[in-house]
């Protein structure tokens, strides 16, 4: 019986009519890729910019998403599946592997509640509907891995009473090979019930949350970038392509990235040019606006990198304002390329924020609407005689702890009438970067908190935890509900393994150890999450566009007719097609140039206005982009520069 449903899904078209209710003999479990294949029935109504090609097509995940959906729906409309008998599409989306979604109907109205069974009462995961309706598509989340989960639903009518209830079991797939045995519980979390730790981002690390058990019970299947994922708005977050980047002089920026929820939809595809790093965060609305826009961290590439901060509306794809760090700080620091390292923004308001300069050791909040720097902590040597020493905050107590090569910084606490704050970060407490006379040597990192006086221009030490020396990357959190602290120590090489991490939980007051987990793959952040405060049973409208925003387009060539080009395949470049762009897949800053060459003209994407310093990022493989949209309708030929060798691919398009 259930295969003969998805056989006909095979070869029905969206107008045939099913008027004859089924009566299914038990629910019918089935993979989510299984109902990719109905996606070419489903018109979106969008033109191609791309007409033809000979390149491969990589598929718009936000378009991808909604069609995934509409065949569910489609599914629940023509076969009538019911509470009884309901069809169980696992990994709906293709990126979360422990997630289902239960689809059927009620003859009535109703209100849906699951419970994912725990091992323990503590770690079941329970969500209920927020609407009464008759036809249900339903997210579960919280599933364990190569396990028969037993899912306990319960439906609740109009007046709130449960009206039926019933078990069903789901059976999922063993996690991959590198997130097994990530994770060692050394002392675990106490009194936390079904709140899980999100980690994300690291140099090779999955995205995914685990309980107090050290059992995975989300992860996405895909890799972002080093940085991770940012929490957004909505009970969504943004993901930045890990494969989709632009050269700078060091480490690559994504300059594509997804809104996405934890069910795997993607919502929306944003283009960034320039790309961001490190952070993204929601800016503050205007007074009682509807705006989209967030702040994130991206890079002047004025000889330098990871020192400006742009600002980003998500609701029309436009970089709306961008500021340069440089001109704020002594000349004499800008030498580097990597002279700051800015790791993290945290809004105080609209117009003000805090911000992390890792590489200066420093700590500063910032005026936005006047680009002003209004105050700056760090060690004392480093602004002595300079141009900022009058904004410095000046240490108070007798045994101030002072900070190195941070990360995280964040508001705990602020009254804005008495003009104090409290602050939070992740002291790494290394000087690789930048030396200090204040650095005491100690070979361990902290988790602090700090007590600001803007008014009397004074910082003091509230407290600092010692926990194990993380080198780069790492946060913290504050618990106030347990009075505790996390230190995530997302690249603690202590223990001598390669890229080791722990996350350590602390009494503030006592500073006693209350739970730890090793994990054997490091990684950028780490938070306490509750699942079902990110789960949303709402349906997606179709996509008004394939995209938001824009990526710096290809100009007329000056070399019209003077290039002779090389026939030439190679294994070294990839190139396919998405949207309205051209991907070209090499090494880091291996592609100099992309050239688009019709009948009477040459377009080119010149890639050369920076060059790799490093080495550690030299080998990175990723793809640059070429927008299209907007050239003249014709055939083009994409030649490469590759390498200083003029190359003609053999690949073509029409738009």
């Amino acid at each position: 019986m259930s295969h003969s449903i998805f056989r006909f899904l095979s070869i029905a078209p969206d107008t045939i009519k099913i008027a004859v209710k089924r009566k299914w003999k038990r629910d019918i479990c089935r993979n989510g890729a299984r109902i990719k294949k109905f996606h070419s029935y489903i018109d979106a109504g969008m033109d191609d910019v791309v007409k033809k090609t000979n390149a491969p097509r990589e598929k718009n995940p936000s378009l991808d998403s909604w069609k995934q959906e509409k065949a569910m729906e489609w599914l629940l409309q023509k076969f009538h599946f019911t509470f009884d008998h309901m069809l169980i599409i696992q990994n709906p989306y293709g990126k979360v592997p422990l997630s289902s979604m239960l689809i059927f109907e009620t003859d009535e109205k109703c209100l849906v509640q699951y419970s994912v069974r725990g091992k323990t009462a503590e770690k079941s995961i329970s969500y209920c509907t927020k609407a009464f309706t008759r036809q249900h598509m339903i997210p579960v989340l919280g599933l364990y891995a190569a396990e028969k989960n037993i899912i306990e639903v319960t439906l609740f009518s109009v007046k709130m009473k449960p009206v039926a209830k019933r078990n069903l079991t789901i059976v999922t797939r063993p996690l991959p090979e590198k997130l097994q045995n990530v994770i060692c519980p050394c002392e675990k979390m106490k009194n936390r019930n079904d709140e899980l730790i999100l980690v994300t981002g690291g140099l090779k690390g999955y995205t995914y949350a685990f309980d107090s058990d050290g059992m995975i019970r989300w992860y996405l299947a895909t890799l972002p970038r080093q940085y991770g994922i940012y929490l957004y708005e909505g009970g969504h977050f943004m993901f930045p392509d890990r494969k989709l980047n632009s050269p700078t002089y060091i480490n690559p920026h994504s300059n594509v990235m997804y809104e996405m929820d934890f069910a795997g939809r993607v919502h929306e595809v944003f283009h960034v040019s320039g790309g961001i790093h490190h952070c993204l965060t929601p800016r503050p609305k205007a007074g009682s606006g509807q705006g989209r826009e967030i702040l994130a961290a991206a890079s002047s590439l004025r000889s330098r990198l990871e020192d400006a901060i742009l600002c980003y509306d998500t609701a029309n794809g436009e970089i709306v304002e961008k500021w340069d760090l440089g001109p704020l700080f002594p000349r004499k620091y800008l030498k580097r390329k990597d002279w700051a390292h800015l790791n993290a923004v945290y809004c105080c308001d609209r117009d003000h924020v805090l911000i992390s300069l890792r590489n200066l050791h420093t700590i500063a909040k910032l005026d936005l609407s006047a680009n002003e720097l209004l105050w700056v902590a760090a060690p004392p040597d480093l602004y002595e005689g300079t141009k900022l020493e009058s904004k410095m905050l000046a240490p108070a107590g007798e045994e101030f702890h002072y900070f190195f090569q941070q990360h995280a910084v964040e508001i705990l606490h602020m009254d804005r009438q008495k003009g104090t704050m409290s602050i939070l970060l992740f002291d790494n407490h290394c000087i690789t970067k930048r030396k200090s006379r204040y650095y005491d040597g100690r070979q361990q990192s902290y988790g602090c908190l700090y007590q600001i006086d803007e008014k009397e221009k004074k910082i003091r030490t509230v407290f600092a935890i010692p926990c194990e020396l993380s080198p780069t990357r790492s946060n913290v959190y504050f618990d106030r509900s347990q009075n505790s602290l996390f230190t995530m120590a997302g690249s603690a090489n202590s223990s001598d393994l390669h890229d080791h991490a722990y996350i350590s939980e602390w009494n503030v007051e006592t500073g006693k150890l209350l739970s730890k987990y090793s994990i054997t793959e490091g990684f950028f952040r780490a938070v306490p999450i509750r699942l079902t405060d990110y789960i949303t049973d709402k349906k997606r409208s179709r996509p008004l566009d394939l995209h938001k925003g824009k990526l710096t387009p290809p100009v007329r060539s000056e070399h019209e007719g003077t290039i002779e080009w090389k026939q030439r395949s190679s294994q070294k470049f990839r190139i396919s097609v998405t949207d309205d762009l051209i991907l070209v897949q090499a090494k880091d800053h291996k592609i100099d140039k992309v050239f688009l060459v019709d009948q009477d003209m040459v377009w080119e994407k010149d890639f050369t206005n920076t060059y790799q310093v490093g080495e550690k990022f030299a080998k990175m493989v990723y793809a640059v982009s070429v927008p299209v949209d907007g050239l003249p309708a014709g055939r083009y030929e994409i030649h490469l520069q590759y390498e200083g060798e003029y190359i003609a691919t053999g690949k073509w398009f029409i738009c």
